[in-house]
């Protein structure tokens, strides 16, 4: 490798004497145990890179950049590292006067070789206090040892030579320590895979898994060259020749942001760039770069051809009308993982790592403030036994429909197959045409779709577990409704039994999707039916259920018998026979003061008390005293009747809607003494009839009599008006001021 020296004009004056720095041949020793103890970080490192290297070269020199170099690394049977080239070898002269001098090297005029520094030959004084070298050449064998004398300065002895015809070329030699064979292995690994061609080695070197660009590479994983001698922490690397330097992107600060590459993304990232030798400089271990201004602007301006290409490429594929919208989110996404750049708005669409199905509905008047959405409705998404309404972008990605009932276990769904299942009533052509509606309104055209039933299914689930045994009720479709005290829950196949029947025109049955009622809340029903049924003595009949599928649909209308939500209303009116009614109107006379203040409870406490009050004052003839009368009668009658009876009615009256078409005696006389004596509503009066402020309210109600009927007197019993005059409005408001 040429060397890139400065070049320098010297201009002195009055200069008396002068002498040029040198080194001092008392202290050569003490400078070549620096070159070869200090110069190297990683001796094991260097004695690889630096001897096969210089076999690299020799190819190189004469032709054989094509031949791969041969590299034997240590065993524990053969501790010893041997590196073998085929070039020229070196002569005798060669070895005595170039090769064991340090700072001469041969290879300093040319760009075709690595070496230039003439130190790498002794590398292995680094390691070892004794190497090899054997050299084919001019028709000769010699076999040299190199070693470290007394004075430490190191000595090449010639122990054997013979003839060896046409062969030519150089072989190394390193005697290594059983502890470092591990080292010698994992480090050369990775050394290599920079090596083109790869060299003949006794191990298998991994292939690293890049994306090779025109000016560089990036690492497929990120920790792809993790402990190979060759990354800093943020892993990336200068590949000159056959070797690869480390770049630390620190020494780079400046000349990054001034081409407009952000340091922090190429942090994150690893990988590689490509020079010609000569492009860059280097210090002298080969361990580091040597960053002159050269070398940083180099670095620089390689970094921008790379992430430039890589974009530009990018950018054409996402303009390619034959790549699908999921396909260009994938390639987005990728971009955005390795590169952390910036994506340009067009293309925002494509970078969200999760799309979901559903989209927002303008905001609603009646509930503002609160955001709705609209979900497909022929079809649920399943991930792993869970619901879901969004699915993750990734090249495994596959929308699996359920047509195919066997146990999905059976399938082996991976981490990225989401399951279509169609909701009750729903076909597989509605589902599959739905499906097709939201890939498109959601981007995302060219997601696999795949039927279950296309997929293999074996007995053998995940984790070896064989698939449980497909539930014979699957296979059937005539099923009775087990009666017991049990209540219903998942799953719903437990609460039906097989039964083999005609449907005859006196049964009462349920259509049935995966044993759930695809009319109602039928379980939730019949239990509560049931529970007011056995309170009121009364008998439930037999639940038959039909199942309904894709394949052999049953409708309602068609199937003889009576539906069961038909059946109830009719079979719970039944039960509401005239005595319950009667209970009916009692729980209500019992409820015509709401127990809802402290009034009210005192009044229903003491109403018996406030019966004789009223009478004393309002005679046994007044209204508002057949109102209390009545009321005391409904508490005591309610009183006798069992709680779950009561229950029982009101379920009755709920679930047939009879409630709100009865007319109730309790409402009609309290709305009626409220319309005759209007302050009794404003001021919860009816309440407060029993407690301290009585007799003033029984003197309002006397009131209001005498200016309907003046000629009786306002002490002593009277009788109600039966209607309200505009007078005594017009006296109950001057009350009220």
């Amino acid at each position: 490798m040429k060397t890139d020296l400065d070049q320098r004009e010297l201009h002195s004056e009055g200069v008396q004497s002068k002498r040029t720095f040198a080194i001092s041949l008392r202290n050569q020793a003490h400078i070549m145990a620096i070159l070869r103890d200090t110069l190297y970080t990683d001796k094991i490192l260097a004695i690889l890179r630096e001897y096969s290297t210089n076999a690299w070269d020799s190819h190189k020199s004469i032709g054989k950049g094509d031949v791969p170099i041969k590299v034997t690394l240590p065993t524990a049977m053969e501790p010893t590292l041997i590196i073998r080239d085929y070039g020229p070898g070196m002569s005798e002269t060669e070895i005595f006067d170039i090769y064991t001098q340090y700072g001469e090297s041969t290879k300093r005029g040319t760009n075709d070789e690595n070496g230039m520094l003439g130190i790498g030959a002794k590398s292995g004084f680094a390691y070892s206090d004794t190497f090899t070298v054997t050299s084919w050449n001019g028709g000769t064998r010699r076999v040299y040892i190199a070693v470290l004398d007394e004075s430490d300065v190191g000595e090449i002895q010639l122990v054997h030579e013979e003839p060896c015809g046409e062969e030519t070329g150089v072989e190394i030699k390193v005697p290594v320590r059983p502890t470092d064979i591990l080292d010698f292995e994992r480090k050369a690994s990775r050394l290599f895979t920079y090596f083109v061609p790869r060299p003949e080695i006794n191990i298998e070197i991994p292939q690293m898994e890049r994306t090779i660009r025109e000016f560089g590479f990036f690492n497929t994983s990120e920790n792809e060259i993790r402990g190979s001698g060759y990354n800093d922490s943020r892993g990336w690397v200068a590949v000159m020749g056959c070797i690869p330097y480390r770049i630390n992107l620190d020494q780079l600060t400046a000349e990054l942001e001034e081409v407009g590459v952000t340091k922090d993304t190429l942090k994150k990232l690893s990988g590689g760039l490509f020079f010609k030798i000569g492009d860059v400089q280097f210090n002298a271990s080969r361990e580091e770069l040597k960053y002159t201004s050269v070398t940083k602007q180099a670095l620089a301006a390689k970094f921008l051809a790379l992430i430039d290409g890589y974009v530009e490429e990018f950018l054409e594929g996402l303009r390619d009308s034959t790549v699908s919208e999921w396909g260009k989110r994938l390639k987005t996404l990728d971009m955005m993982a390795r590169l952390k750049v910036r994506i340009p708005e067009r293309f925002k669409c494509f970078t969200d790592p999760v799309v979901t199905i559903a989209y927002e509905l303008p905001p609603d008047p009646a509930s503002p403030g609160y955001k709705h959405y609209q979900h497909p409705v022929t079809f649920t998404i399943h991930q792993d036994r869970s619901a879901e309404n969004s699915i993750r972008v990734s090249e495994d990605t596959m929308l699996v429909i359920r047509d195919d009932q066997r146990p999905v276990d059976g399938f082996r769904l991976e981490r990225y197959h989401y399951l279509i299942r169609p909701v009750a009533g729903k076909t597989i052509e509605e589902v599959t045409k739905e499906l097709n509606e939201w890939v498109t309104r959601c981007q995302i055209t060219g997601v696999k779709i795949r039927k279950l039933s296309d997929l293999p299914w074996s007995q053998w689930g995940h984790h070896g577990r064989v698939v449980r045994t497909l539930n014979q009720k699957h296979r059937v479709s005539t099923f009775r409704l087990l009666d017991g005290k049990r209540s219903f829950g998942f799953p719903w196949s437990a609460n039906w039994e097989i039964e083999e029947r005609e449907p005859t025109d006196q049964d009462v049955f349920v259509i049935l999707h995966q044993f759930q009622s695809v009319n109602g809340s039928f379980y939730s029903e019949f239990q509560a039916d049931r529970e007011a049924a056995k309170i009121l003595g009364a008998t439930m009949p037999q639940v038959y259920g039909y199942k309904t599928t894709e394949r052999v649909p049953i409708k309602e209308e068609e199937t003889p018998g009576t539906p069961y939500c038909t059946w109830r209303v009719g079979f719970l009116l039944g039960l509401l026979t005239p005595a319950r009614m009667n209970i009916v109107q009692m729980l209500k006379w019992a409820d015509a003061v709401p127990e809802d203040d402290w009034n009210s409870r005192e009044f229903r406490r003491n109403i018996p008390g406030g019966v004789k009050a009223a009478k004393k004052h309002l005679g046994d003839k007044h209204m508002v005293v057949a109102f209390l009368e009545k009321f005391l009668e409904g508490i005591r009658a309610v009183d006798k009747i069992p709680p779950p009876t009561q229950e029982a009615i009101q379920h009755l009256l709920r679930s047939t809607g009879k409630a709100a078409q009865l007319e109730f005696e309790a409402n009609i006389k309290r709305d009626e003494i409220l319309k005759t004596y209007p302050l009794l509503r404003l001021n919860d009066g009816l309440s407060k009839l029993g407690g301290k402020q009585a007799d003033d309210w029984y003197d309002y109600i006397q009131l209001v009599d005498f200016s309907k009927n003046p000629d009786h007197s306002l002490t002593g019993a009277s009788k109600a008006p039966e209607t309200t005059s505009d007078s005594s409005t017009m006296l109950s408001e001057e009350l009220a001021v």
